[in-house]
């Protein structure tokens, strides 16, 4: 089945490119708010994210979000190593364009997502501890997150939440962990 809307695969090619640059984006302008220490190390945290979440997306993130439900809790590993992914077929959850562009502008947003949350701590986390987070966060929560809204889940099922742009899994449950966490002076 061949997709049918070039611009729509346009359209995204350019948004999957805009998030990936938002990414280094982010970093960059965080380095204009902390300390001179600091500075290297968010850029350093921007590059190491991506590399590390764009190998664990392919690996199993994709897998994990968009797969064949287990339950509406998590996705199956059938899709792995984006199998069955191809350039000129349309996607299950995309109907208007190729299956690996989708999957590609979903795994910025799984990238940039650790990269916001760690923002906050930079000054107090060290490389290792960041990467044990770049590893560990997507796995136990953004991708059953993801799957449970846009990879048709249980959220989505029971509840009938849509959320297209990720804005869900990204921001909000960021922003509840970062109160988790938040401690007065």
């Amino acid at each position: 089945m061949e997709c049918g809307s070039a611009v729509d695969a346009a359209w995204l090619s350019v948004i999957t490119l805009f998030v990936a640059l938002q990414g280094f984006s982010f970093a960059i302008y965080q380095t204009g708010t902390r300390s001179c220490r600091s500075s290297n190390t968010l850029l350093v945290h921007a590059l190491i994210n991506f590399t590390v979440g764009s190998i664990l997306w392919y690996f199993v993130g994709y897998s994990l979000s968009f797969g064949p439900s287990q339950k509406g809790l998590i996705g199956s590993l059938d899709d792995a190593f984006f199998w069955g992914l191809s350039g000129t077929n349309c996607s299950l959850h995309a109907n208007s364009v190729p299956g690996i562009l989708f999957a590609s502008f979903e795994m910025m947003l799984a990238i940039i997502t650790p990269l916001m949350l760690l923002s906050a701590w930079a000054e107090q986390i060290n490389i290792l501890g960041a990467l044990i987070i770049y590893l560990l966060w997507p796995i136990f929560v953004y991708y059953p997150m993801t799957h449970w809204i846009r990879g048709k889940g249980w959220l989505h099922h029971h509840f009938g939440i849509v959320d297209q742009s990720g804005s869900f899994d990204c921001a909000y449950f960021n922003r509840f962990l970062r109160s988790c966490f938040h401690q007065d002076p």
